[in-house]
């Protein structure tokens, strides 16, 4: 087995049941928590904080994806004798419909990555990181710009976040069509920069999606932009694609350090401070700024000890 096929099968059910079965064991007074991939990262501490119970008590299993973590859940709640075992479960909304399992946390937005997006996540990030505030002039300016750009960001991708919608609404409604993947799908092939100024965007069209994924179902273009328009009514932040948020603030991010060496700077480097997210580790960096929302404090709630 090649050492990616051995990491995949990690994230089974059925062989985190058998890790499960092992550690129970040793755990009797843990929780044990069944994770969408790398989703820990948001959630361990707000386990932590909210529960009461320390880290050693906690024994997070990363699953490979949603259905993963459905599978578990359903391995775990069907066996009698697990039945005083603490688990919770946490998956991500997605475009999907809502699994109304009180017994599993879904996030209310896209997915943990929205946490992650908002403004006051970026006012967090300003005052902690970059040392600025309200009575700075820099903090009014990008605060300003993260709002018209953000909202920029989320026009100007819209329609392949509608798009994407109406092919998991098809796939749900019909089990034996097959999910589109888009999980090597960059943004950036539509969008070119982010910076406080502007959002550059390749002009596209859904004839242009359509050849980036030949095999993709054919969908009635009249459905997608009713789809545009259902998107509209709501909080794009919450409910578009959470990787294409992170995408946006790290990116936004990265345009205020560029700021710093323009000739003449709109923003001055606060002395001391030290900014530079990494993007593929930035749920980890930025988890004690993301949001918390009432629904997961009151989940958490029964975990309490």
């Amino acid at each position: 087995m090649s050492v990616d096929a051995l990491r995949e099968s990690r994230g089974l059910a059925t062989v985190i049941l058998t890790k499960f079965m092992t550690l129970k064991e040793y755990h009797s007074k843990s929780i044990f928590c069944g994770f969408e991939g790398t989703d820990a990262k948001y959630y361990l501490n707000k386990i932590e904080n909210e529960t009461g119970v320390t880290i050693d008590r906690i024994v997070p299993f990363s699953c490979q994806g949603k259905h993963q973590v459905l599978r578990l859940h359903r391995l775990i709640t069907q066996r009698d004798e697990y039945s005083s075992v603490k688990f919770a479960y946490f998956i991500d909304s997605d475009f999907d419909l809502p699994v109304q399992n009180e017994n599993i946390y879904e996030t209310p937005c896209y997915s943990v990555e929205n946490f992650y997006s908002s403004i006051n996540v970026f006012k967090r990030i300003l005052k902690a990181e970059f040392a600025y505030n309200e009575t700075d002039n820099e903090y009014n300016f990008l605060v300003d710009n993260f709002i018209k750009r953000q909202s920029e960001f989320h026009q100007k991708t819209l329609l392949f976040n509608a798009w994407l919608a109406c092919q998991r609404d098809l796939s749900n409604a019909n089990p034996e069509i097959g999910r589109v993947d888009v999980t090597d799908f960059s943004i950036g092939t539509f969008i070119k920069d982010i910076s406080i100024d502007e959002i550059v965007c390749d002009e596209y069209s859904l004839d242009k999606i359509a050849s980036l994924f030949p095999d993709a179902p054919i969908l009635d273009k009249k459905v997608i932009q009713n789809k545009v328009e259902e998107l509209n009514k709501q909080n794009l932040q919450k409910i578009l694609r959470g990787k294409y948020e992170i995408d946006f603030l790290y990116g936004f991010i990265h345009s205020v350090l560029k700021e710093y060496k323009v000739k003449n700077p709109r923003c001055v480097k606060v002395e001391g401070s030290k900014v530079n997210p990494s993007k593929n580790n930035i749920l980890s960096e930025y988890s004690h700024y993301a949001d918390k929302t009432d629904c997961l404090i009151e989940y958490l709630s029964k975990y309490k000890v």
